[in-house]
């Protein structure tokens, strides 16, 4: 019983300190679903640069915690966007 209960604890403290990242509190630096770009197409209307670049805050967020009202705030300046879409790949 006490030989399961010290592996059972050292499974733990190893998931524990692998999953650490130094990096964690600088940003919205995430390791679970990452986003790694934004794809903007069908840009007549909008300044495609301008648009990445307001929307820049989304960069290496994870894609399970995203912030809905946040994204829409940025995506109402815009008069000619009638919807957007995120996809996971």
């Amino acid at each position: 019983m006490k030989s399961s209960l010290k592996i059972y604890f050292l499974i733990f403290i190893f998931l524990i300190f692998s999953t650490y990242n130094i990096k964690y509190g600088e940003k919205n630096f995430s390791i679970i679903f990452p986003v790694k770009e934004i794809l903007i197409k069908n840009s007549v209307a909008t300044d495609p640069l301008k648009l990445k670049s307001d929307l820049n805050f989304l960069m290496d967020a994870s894609l399970l915690f995203l912030n809905k009202e946040k994204i829409l705030t940025t995506i109402n300046g815009y008069e000619f966007i009638s919807n957007i879409e995120i996809k996971k790949k």
